[in-house]
């Protein structure tokens, strides 16, 4: 059987069934695989209006995902060195990251992305909590988490912006402090 370019079966007795996987892919709504498609060509306005049409239906076993992406679709079209930040797409973003925060307390993504729109929003009080809520739920998820290359450079991120955000606030002591 063929499924857009894939064949189903068995690789040479590995017991590797190619299928399976690509079956609970294609289980996805349609709407989830429109948005991820003009997400993935970096067309980020047009992936943030399918997924708002997705997140209207809060029963759908994707929505947290088409929730996150929402945010991530949001972020990334205001996030453009070739345009000007919009603020009203920008709450919708934070929206959207703190209802997955609230679904899903341990995607640590979210809270960096939520630190990073309210980068974006000025709102450098909520940053330097968002990244401090980061650093914790990696931290709980313990030094497997913390061993992985993108999470480190995320931690760097982290610590950096909250030092920087004490440093601005005249906070020495809390700005040394974020020093791992």
């Amino acid at each position: 059987m063929w499924v857009r370019g894939f064949r189903a079966h068995t690789i040479s007795g590995r017991g590797f069934n190619l299928f399976k996987p690509l079956r609970r892919h294609f289980r996805a709504t349609p709407s989830y695989r429109l948005g991820k498609k003009f997400f993935d060509q970096k067309l980020y306005k047009e992936a943030a209006a399918i997924y708002e049409i997705a997140i209207t239906n809060e029963t759908s076993k994707n929505y947290v995902q088409d929730m996150f992406y929402y945010g991530y679709a949001l972020y990334y079209a205001n996030n453009r060195k070739d345009s000007k930040p919009d603020p009203v797409a920008l709450q919708k973003a934070a929206t959207a990251f703190s209802k997955v925060i609230e679904s899903s307390p341990t995607t640590q993504d979210a809270y960096i992305f939520l630190a990073r729109t309210n980068s974006l929003l000025e709102i450098n009080d909520a940053m330097a909590k968002n990244y401090q809520d980061y650093i914790k739920v990696v931290t709980d998820k313990g030094p497997e988490e913390l061993a992985k290359e993108t999470t480190k450079k995320k931690l760097v991120e982290a610590y950096n912006n909250i030092g920087a955000f004490y440093a601005a606030t005249n906070d020495k002591a809390k700005a040394k402090g974020q020093m791992p």
